[in-house]
């Protein structure tokens, strides 16, 4: 059994994103997830095994990691990102914008 999500290995993540994985077939996020309820958790990712305390974080891991979802983009040149956070240091860094 894994412990905290710091324990988990790099083959295992790298494993989870096998595009060849039976489960990643499956349009639905929530069809990934497992209700965890140990330690304060609310579930966990079965391809993965990461645990979230908020079931919409382990929905957006599972778009964000799993499906490759990048929701974010830059109207400038239509880069896409997967983080709010990156789009905003892509546009300071490549568009000198700030504080979009």
């Amino acid at each position: 059994e894994l412990g905290s999500n710091d324990e988990r290995s790099k083959k295992q993540r790298v494993e989870a994103n096998d595009t060849t994985n039976p489960l990643l077939h499956s349009p639905d996020p929530e069809a990934y997830l497992d209700v965890d309820r140990s330690a304060g958790y609310s579930s966990e990712c079965r391809l993965c095994q990461w645990k979230f305390t908020r079931r919409w974080h382990a929905i957006d891991h599972v778009r964000r990691v799993h499906f490759n979802e990048r929701q974010f983009h830059c109207r400038m040149c239509g880069q896409s990102f997967k983080q709010k956070a990156s789009l905003r240091k892509h546009l300071r860094g490549q568009h000198s914008i700030i504080g979009e």
